[in-house]
């Protein structure tokens, strides 16, 4: 079933399904514990409808990983060099699908890695976690973003990704505008 865009870039629709729209965590999440529990978060209320995962194996944390987390990249490495073609690294976009023996590896890694791509049926874009887990976008249903807000409550708001972009550009104006007046002395 193909995906159809909306014309916001914010929105996507699936025939037969429920409009998802682009949320994001609304704080600079610098916080080792805090990146982990956002990415954690965001897989626990996604996962009815998730897929697979596209993750890189890298981390730009290795000295304050957990031995579980150890444990769990070990496996993923394992899993992309048993996976590897010739030329490439397999620990770049290892694929995972939720029935696979490593998925539980995906789960405990997911907050390390530099990049993670969740997605649903037919490869629908399901969150993205950059930056290990530092950065997280997630197309949500409204429901969802309910039951993530309360789960995140305690560590960063979520708000859609058109709001937080819509503030940016509100406050770039304003800061210009401030200039543009001490400049003419206003």
């Amino acid at each position: 079933m193909p995906l159809r865009r909306s014309s916001r870039a914010t929105s996507v629709v699936s025939a037969g399904m429920v409009q998802r729209r682009k949320y994001a965590i609304d704080k600079a999440v610098t916080d080792r514990a805090e990146a982990e529990a956002v990415c954690a978060a965001v897989m626990e209320v996604l996962r009815p409808v998730i897929r697979s995962a596209q993750i890189d194996v890298f981390t730009d944390h290795p000295e304050h990983m957990q031995e579980d987390v150890r444990r769990a990249e070990a496996q993923l490495v394992a899993e992309a060099e048993r996976r590897k073609k010739r030329g490439s690294d397999g620990r770049l976009g290892l694929v995972v699908s939720t029935g696979d023996l490593e998925w539980s590896a995906v789960e405990s890694y997911a907050g390390w890695s530099i990049n993670v791509d969740l997605t649903g049926a037919d490869g629908e874009d399901l969150a993205t976690f950059h930056d290990c887990g530092y950065s997280v976008v997630a197309e949500l249903t409204d429901d969802e973003a309910v039951v993530l807000r309360a789960r995140l409550a305690a560590i960063a708001p979520v708000n859609l990704l058109s709001d937080i972009h819509g503030r940016g550009r509100t406050e770039k104006r304003t800061a210009r505008r401030s200039r543009l007046r001490a400049w003419l002395g206003s």
